[in-house]
Parts: C-alpha cells; structure tokens; sequence
C-alpha cells in the first residue's frame, strides 16, 4: 500500500538544503536550463516561498511539507524512499479526485473548469510494472502553460508541456489527469 509522508523542514534544514542556491541562485537556474534546453530563460517564476516542498506537493497545492513516499508489502515491512511507477501515482491522484484523460493533449490549452497534472516518467522493463515515475507538473487553468517545482529547494518555472527533455532525466509525459475545481 502506498502512502504519502509529509516532512516539514525546520528554518535550519532550509539553509543546509542548498547551499549554493543560498549563495547564488542563478546557479541552480543555469542547472536547470542545461538540463532541459527547450526551456527559456523567462521560464522562471517568483522565488519567493520555494523552499519545503516538491513537484508532488506542488501539483497538490502544499506549499509546506515535501511530499515523500513509503510503501508497505502485504507483511507490514515499509519501504522507505520508496520509488513509484506510474500506477502508483495515478492510484495516489485517483484518491485525490483526479482521473485519467483518454488522450495526451496536444496543445497547452486552458482548462479554466479543470484542474489538471502531467505525469512524467521513464519506460524500461528493469523497473517495477515497467516504469518509474519522476515528475508531475501542474496547468495554469487561466494561460494553459504548466508549472513545475524543480525539487525540494527548486524554482518554480513556467513551460510547455512537452519542453522537459526526456534526456533530463524526467523523461515523458506518461499520463494526464484532472479532475473539476471545487
């Protein structure tokens, strides 16, 4: 059974998280720029309140705890940092009201009605149910661009649903979600 751990950083952790970013931020800017070179310089977004949480928490709208996974077996043994593959995240968002899209959008249009999430991952045979879960991005329901925590300590950054590289790491959109606004 998969569940969500929340963990809060105390004001001392946040400092020691990145301490180049404390020292230059521009330098985690180029980082992310390098590894996914679709993106803009532009594509930064305010960083202020950035620190604590992920991409999951992000796409949940927490902007105080990092989201972290464990996974216990059918014997109670939990697995901690456990990494999930793609149904275990769309088994996750299931329980958050969101349901899978029949078709990948093409065009980053707006769904103003929708809330809506990207699930990224890689596809290889070697990982659990053939896939590995490593990103989730949110839509802008009013511009249609999407938005991603690039990690714990991370910016914010704006782009196209497609301009993450697949050789960044965070590989493809495997599945879209949504589900209405409250």
């Amino acid at each position: 059974m998969l569940k969500i751990v929340p963990t809060k950083l105390n004001p001392i952790q946040k400092l020691l998280a990145s301490p180049f970013e404390a020292v230059c931020p521009e330098l985690s800017k180029w980082k992310v720029l390098q590894a996914c070179p679709n993106l803009t310089k532009d594509c930064f977004m305010s960083t202020k309140n950035r620190l604590g949480f992920n991409c999951v928490a992000d796409s949940l709208d927490v902007r105080t705890n990092h989201i972290d996974f464990k996974f216990t077996t059918h014997s109670g043994r939990e697995i901690k940092h456990y990494k999930p593959n793609l149904a275990d995240m769309v088994d996750f968002y299931n329980t958050r009201g969101f349901t899978l899209e029949r078709d990948l959008p093409i065009h980053d249009e707006p769904s103003p009605n929708m809330e809506r999430i990207a699930l990224y991952g890689l596809l290889d045979k070697k990982w659990f149910n053939g896939s590995l879960f490593t990103h989730v991005a949110r839509q802008n329901p009013e511009t249609g661009s999407w938005i991603s925590k690039m990690g714990r300590t991370g910016h914010l950054i704006k782009h196209g649903l497609d301009d993450l590289a697949a050789d960044s790491g965070f590989g493809t959109v495997l599945a879209v979600m949504s589900k209405g606004k409250d």
